[in-house]
């Protein structure tokens, strides 16, 4: 699992169980907190089919909100 983090320029450095996290497991196959070499925490997510799309289009959505300046989460 921790393969997949350069993919996205990040050094992978460790699984990180004891951080717990946010959210319903069941909106994924899987999760786990893993820690970059950086020492920042990311939640990696294994999700199932159909899934990604659904993903895709909300990130979409909230990045359309930041442009319009309605939402700076």
């Amino acid at each position: 699992m921790l393969e997949i983090l350069p993919r996205f320029g990040l050094a992978p450095l460790r699984q990180a169980p004891e951080h717990p996290l946010p959210g319903s497991p069941e909106r994924c196959l899987a999760r786990w907190a893993v820690e970059d070499k950086g020492h920042r925490l990311w939640m990696l997510e294994r999700l199932g089919p159909g899934q990604a799309a659904r993903r895709q289009a909300l990130g979409r959505f909230v990045t359309s909100l930041r442009l319009a300046g309605v939402w700076a989460g």
